[in-house]
């Protein structure tokens, strides 16, 4: 071994190849089988040299590295050049290894990995060409099975450059592999597939019917793979459609169900595509008879496939799909321990399939077996399965049997001695909005109280859910089934108003925590983006919207104010303002007791202040402000007649502002008892605000009598009073909110009014007087 190197060894980077520990080979490898080829290349990625070693010894380890490191990346286009040099290496030094039965097994793996390095990057013949080494050495070794599995991979890959030698080398390989094992594997499927795709669009239909006669589907006793291969007949047929019109346009077939047959060229690809499926999908079925085949979990899931895509009279030598769906729905209802979701799935496949094939009796049937199923299972499971039969017939407008299926279910709950079921009482919640969806409210069969006492919180939270999607369902069906059917009843127009308003209600409780936290741009985006099909001015009042339109008016309009760009603030402004009328309707009509009225008044206020909307704010101000004088809540009008004040200073009507601001400081300065800690720091931020408001027009003589009064009254020692960061926050949004005001009026209203006259003088009064007694900090 060391001659065989010379002067080309490298013990260095024989070091470093050594590194390729065989343990972590072992287990990426079997990653690799297990399908996770992710880990498989993470593991080999930490160990592997950045390239492979020129001129080093052949090392074993590193040779099986690269194997399984190529196959892991195959999807990966970014490593395909690295693959190829990978597997390249791994070709030669496979070949400077002796001739042990291990290392052939090792050559072959390289002589594999490297055929596949090269038809990623469409390299075809030389990949052929290794191929074929391939298929010599397996020859030589003597392994007979090898070679043929070799010949039949390597007539797939030929068969779209020469069909006819291709073909003709697979279906002697297909003969001689028969005759050698009649069984049919995953394997076989796996390699067999392909071959009929060829025979297919080369329009070799009668070779491709022998072939399919040799395969039986229900011989495979490893199902893992199953699924795979069935979604790649669907996958691979638009190569083989691509194939007939390029390479057999002219060719005319005698065959009446030949799927790729186009002569007009009028059939859409997508529709040979189709019918190629089917009829690959119909050959995995010959030879079996729908009538008598007994129930097999792979002739159901083959069969359950073809029918979904069959032609609904396929004519010629194509299995009949009505009979295989009808099997596939029977054999599937007699599978032991089949639970009755999955009857109910595969019912409604069957029945669709049925429908699509045009058998509206046969649909109706495959409904009656799920019935019959349906009574074999215990008592709970019968009801539930009852109720989600019911909603399938009422998703697709079966309005009768719907509720004849529910009012069964009901029913038979009602039977039972006990009420406390869960199964029976959601069966009961899950049954009555189908009623009301088709306005038949008096025909619920169910008239006892639902007993929830032997419920958990968690069940109710399900009842609670499965309610709320009941409203859901059943408005739905009543717009798509029931569009002009006049009810008079007022609880159903009620609920379907409540369900209309559960999608708002859901993203209301998303959406408030994000807003809490002052994500307000983010907040605004969301919202917007739900509401942005939604009417404001045809909307009916909801809680669920009301809210909604609440959040986006304060915080639009505070990303509308404060954003950097203009554009997306213009853009804002008439639907903050569309959603605020909305917010004040929804209070007018949800609060007539003005609990919470009030509030949203507030938030409308100061949403359509901020959009520039100054009538509007100042209207609802003196609304809100009327209403408190008429309460005689004298509190109330101090801070009404604040947000008054503000509105009107927003608005450029100074002096209106200052009376409306100097009206609320005397009455404040009557009520509020500076003995009282709280009432005396809400009379502090009120005098504070008075001032700051004179101090925005230059009236500095009031702003500092205000702010002087304030500190001399209503200032205590900071072990009084709310507590410190109570104190604190309040102090630092009431100063925030002067500030951002002071900025806004100044900029529309005092552009030249640089007078600075006392702004020192105050700012040092305020400091010096009241800053350790607000917040407990040294002054």
């Amino acid at each position: 071994m060391t001659r065989r190197t010379g002067k080309h060894h490298n013990p260095r980077l024989n070091d470093r190849c050594a590194a390729v520990s065989r343990a972590a080979v072992s287990r990426a490898g079997r990653l690799l089988d297990e399908g996770r080829e992710a880990e498989a290349r993470a593991l080999l990625e930490g160990t592997l040299p950045p390239q492979p070693p020129a001129g080093a010894a052949p090392d074993r380890r590193l040779i099986d590295a690269a194997v399984v490191w190529v196959h892991a990346t195959r999807e990966d286009p970014d490593t395909y050049p690295a693959r190829l040099t990978w597997a390249r290496y791994a070709y030669h030094a496979s070949r400077a290894l002796p001739g042990t039965s291990a290392d052939l097994d090792r050559r072959q793996d390289s002589i594999d990995a490297y055929a596949s390095a090269l038809n990623r990057l469409e390299q075809y013949e030389e990949a052929f060409a290794v191929c074929r080494e391939g298929i010599d050495l397996a020859f030589a070794r003597g392994d007979v099975d090898d070679v043929l599995d070799r010949r039949i991979v390597l007539a797939t890959g030929e068969y779209d450059r020469r069909c006819d030698a291709a073909g003709r080398d697979a279906l002697t390989a297909l003969t001689e592999r028969h005759a050698r094992h009649p069984d049919t594997s995953i394997i076989s499927l796996v390699q067999t597939v392909p071959i009929l795709l060829g025979l297919e669009t080369c329009h070799r239909h009668d070779q491709a019917d022998t072939v399919a006669a040799w395969i039986r589907v229900t011989d495979l006793d490893d199902t893992s793979h199953l699924d795979a291969i069935l979604d790649s007949i669907g996958a691979h047929t638009g190569v083989g459609v691509h194939h007939t019109a390029r390479v057999h346009a002219d060719t005319v077939c005698a065959r009446a169900d030949c799927p790729v047959q186009d002569p007009n060229g009028a059939t859409p690809p997508a529709e040979r595509q189709r019918a190629m499926t089917a009829r690959l999908l119909g050959l995995l079925l010959t030879g079996y008879d729908p009538d008598s085949a007994a129930p097999h979990p792979v002739l159901i899931k083959v069969a359950s496939r073809y029918t979904a895509v069959a032609d609904p009279n396929p004519g010629g030598h194509t299995p009949p799909p009505t009979a295989w769906a009808r099997y596939a729905h029977e054999a599937v209802l007699q599978v032991p321990r089949l639970g009755w979701a999955q009857a109910i799935t595969a019912t409604r496949a069957a029945a669709g399939t049925l429908q699509r094939l045009g058998h509206p009796h046969e649909a109706d049937q495959a409904w009656q077996r799920l019935a019959a199923f349906t009574d074999r299972l215990d008592a709970d499971d019968t009801v539930t399965c009852r109720i989600a039969t019911a909603e399938e017939h009422y998703h697709d407008g079966r309005c009768e049997q719907a509720l004849a299926t529910a009012t069964t279910a009901v029913t038979a709950w009602r039977a039972q001695q006990t009420h406390t079921s869960p199964a029976g009482t959601i069966a009961v919640v899950r049954a009555e909005p189908l009623f009301d969806g088709c306005h038949r409210h008096g025909e619920h069969p169910d008239s006892h109280p639902i007993d929830i006492s032997a419920f958990t919180d968690g069940d109710n939270a399900t009842l609670f859910a499965l309610y709320c999607q009941g409203l859901t369902v059943m408005a739905e069906h009543a717009r798509t089934y029931h569009p002009d059917d006049a009810c008079t009843d007022q609880t159903c127009r009620e609920e379907l108003a409540l369900a209309a308003d559960i999608p708002h209600r859901q993203l209301l409780r998303t959406v408030t925590p994000r807003y809490e936290e002052g994500h307000y741009d983010e907040v605004s985006a969301t919202i917007g983006e739900h509401l942005a099909t939604v009417d404001p001015a045809a909307s009916p009042v909801a809680a669920g919207l009301s809210g909604l339109a609440l959040l986006y008016c304060d915080s639009a309009a505070f990303t509308a104010r404060t954003g950097s760009d203009p554009d997306r603030a213009a853009a804002l402004r008439p639907s903050v303002l569309a959603w605020a009328r909305y917010a004040r309707r929804a209070a007018d009509e949800l609060d007539p007791t003005r609990a919470q009225w009030i509030s949203a008044s507030r938030a409308v206020m100061r949403a359509v202040g901020l959009c520039g909307a100054h009538t509007d704010a100042i209207q609802v101000a003196n609304e809100v402000l009327d209403h408190q004088l008429a309460a005689h809540d004298t509190a109330g009008a101090i801070t009404a007649r604040l947000d008054l004040a503000d509105a009107l200073h927003a608005a450029g009507r100074c002096d209106e502002a200052a009376t409306e601001a100097d009206t609320a400081w005397t009455a404040a300065q009557r009520h509020y008892n500076p003995a009282n800690p709280e009432e005396r720091f809400t009379a502090l931020l009120v005098g504070l605000g008075v001032g700051a408001l004179h101090g925005d027009c230059h009236r500095h003589q009031q702003a500092a009598d205000a702010i002087d009064t304030a500190v001399r009254h209503y200032t205590a020692d900071p072990d009084t009073g709310p507590p410190v960061h109570d104190r604190e926050h309040r102090w630092r949004a009431a100063n925030a909110a002067i500030m951002r005001r002071r900025e806004r009026h100044a900029a529309a209203y005092h552009p030249d009014g640089t007078c600075g006259q006392h702004e020192a003088q105050i700012a040092a009064l305020v400091h010096r007087m009241c800053g350790d007694r607000l917040t407990g900090a040294p002054a």
